[in-house]
C-alpha cells in the first residue's frame, strides 16, 4: 500500500518540479526607483541585433557586439545569413549626448565567419573576442587592438586568435583575462555544436539537454586555459566550478572572479591568490533572477548581473522574434521581465550579497547583462535577441 502511494507520488512531484523549474506561474514586480525611462541606442546604417556582451572602453565611449546569437542557436537561421557580426559603439556618454556609431575592423580574415560572443577589455588596449566561426575556423578566440581613429572613434585592428578544442565548438559563453596568456572561460552547453551550426544540432542532444538542465546536473564549468598564438589553447576545468548552465564570468582587475550558473540561479565567486595564482571557490551565492551575464562595477566596487525572471519567459523568445527585431519604436513592445542585481562584499560578515537595483517588463527583451557608467547616470542593457542596445537614465 505504502509503495504504490509513494509511486502515484513520483509523478506528481516530477510535474511539480518541472512547473517550478520553468516558473510558468512566476512573476516579478516593477522596480525602477533608481533607473527609468529606457529607450533603444538609436542606430543607423548598420545592424545592431543581439548587443549580448558589451565593455566601456573609457568614461564616455562603450563598445558593443552586434550578431543574431539567438536565431543562430535555436537554428532559426543558418550560420551563413546569421554569421555578418561586428562591433560598434555609443559615445558621448559623458556629455550626455549619445550616439551609435559602426566599429571599423581591419584586416580580419575574410575566409573566417566573425559571430561575436563574450568580449573583454585588457589593459585599455586589446579586446578579446569569442568567435564562434563555426566551420569556418572551429571555436575561436580572437584579439584585436584598440585604435582610435582621428575624428577620436574606435577601430578595432585584428592581430591574432587562439583556437579552442573541438569540444568546445559553439558552447564557450564568455571570458576574462588574467594575464595576456591566461584567460577564464565559460561552456554553457554540455554538447558542442556541429561545425555545421546550432540549427544541425541532433534533436536527442537538445532533449537530454533540457533534461540535465530541469534536474540541475552539474555538467559544465568554468575552464583556466592558456593562450596559444595560432594554435591550440591548453585548458583544464577550474576546481569547484561545476555547474548547470555556467554563464558569464567577470574579473575585479585583482583577485575576485565572479561566475552565474544560469539554470541554477547561483552565482559562483571565486578568489585568485596573487602569490601563488591558483584559484579557490569562496562562496555560492543564490539569486532571485536567471543570472546570465555578469559585469565589473569599479566606481562602486561591485559585480552586476542580469537575466531573465524564468525559463518559461525564455522558452517564449522564438514566436515573438520578428515582432521584437522589427519593433519601430524606441522602446521595448513585449513583456519580458529584466532583473538586474548588484553583487557587493559585505565588510561585517566578510561574505558578497546580492541586492535588487532594477526590474521591468518593458525594458529589453532578453536581457543577458547590464552596465553602470562612471557617472551613474546611465544603466546599459544588453541582450541576446533585442533590435539594439538599451539606455535607462538614473531618477534624479
Amino acid at each position: 500500500m505504502i509503495g504504490k502511494t509513494i509511486c502515484s507520488l513520483v509523478p506528481i512531484l516530477l510535474i511539480a518540479h518541472v512547473i517550478h523549474f520553468v516558473g510558468i506561474f512566476s512573476t516579478s514586480a516593477e522596480y525602477q526607483e533608481k533607473y527609468s525611462d529606457c529607450e533603444y541606442i538609436q542606430t543607423q546604417g548598420f545592424d545592431s541585433i543581439g548587443p549580448e556582451d558589451s565593455v566601456f572602453y573609457n568614461k564616455d565611449i562603450l563598445i558593443t557586439m552586434h550578431v543574431n546569437l539567438h536565431k543562430i542557436f535555436q537554428g532559426l537561421d543558418s550560420i551563413e545569413i546569421a554569421q555578418k557580426g561586428g562591433f560598434y559603439a555609443v559615445y558621448g556618454i559623458s556629455t550626455g549626448k549619445l550616439e551609435a556609431k559602426k566599429v571599423q575592423v581591419k584586416n580580419y580574415p575574410d575566409n573566417v565567419f566573425l559571430i561575436p560572443h563574450g568580449i573583454y577589455l585588457r589593459d585599455s588596449n586589446y579586446l578579446h573576442v569569442i568567435n564562434h566561426s563555426f566551420y569556418t575556423g572551429g571555436e575561436r578566440v580572437d584579439t584585436f587592438k584598440i585604435l582610435l581613429d582621428e575624428q577620436g572613434q574606435i577601430v578595432l585592428e585584428y592581430l591574432h586568435f587562439t583556437q579552442m578544442a573541438e569540444k568546445f565548438n559553439g558552447i564557450t559563453n564568455d571570458l576574462v583575462f588574467l594575464t595576456p596568456e591566461r584567460f577564464l572561460i565559460s561552456d554553457w552547453m554540455v554538447f558542442s555544436a556541429p561545425l555545421s551550426g546550432p540549427k544541425d544540432q541532433p534533436i536527442w542532444q537538445k532533449v537530454l539537454t533540457l533534461v540535465i538542465q530541469i534536474f540541475k546536473i552539474k555538467t559544465t564549468n568554468v575552464w583556466d586555459c592558456k593562450y596559444v598564438q595560432g594554435g591550440l589553447a591548453t585548458c583544464s576545468k577550474l576546481r569547484n566550478s561545476a555547474g548547470v548552465m555556467i554563464n558569464g564570468i567577470a574579473f575585479d582587475g585583482k583577485d575576485t572572479i565572479a561566475a552565474t550558473d544560469t539554470a541554477d540561479r547561483q552565482i559562483k565567486i571565486f578568489r585568485l591568490n596573487n602569490s601563488n595564482q591558483e584559484i579557490e571557490l569562496i562562496q555560492n551565492l543564490n539569486v532571485d533572477q536567471l543570472p546570465d551575464n555578469i559585469t565589473y562595477d569599479p566606481v562602486n566596487k561591485q559585480f552586476i548581473s542580469a537575466g531573465l525572471n524564468s525559463v518559461y519567459q525564455y522558452l517564449t523568445l522564438s514566436p515573438k522574434i520578428e515582432k521584437i527585431q522589427q519593433n519601430p519604436t524606441k522602446k521595448s513592445i513585449v513583456d519580458l521581465q529584466a532583473k538586474v542585481h548588484t553583487i557587493k562584499l559585505n565588510p561585517t560578515t566578510k561574505q558578497f550579497e546580492s541586492q535588487l537595483l532594477f526590474s521591468s517588463s518593458k525594458a529589453v527583451a532578453g536581457i543577458s547583462g547590464a552596465l553602470i557608467d562612471e557617472s551613474q547616470k546611465y544603466l546599459f542593457l544588453t541582450s541576446f535577441p533585442d533590435k539594439s542596445l538599451v539606455v535607462c537614465t538614473r531618477r534624479s
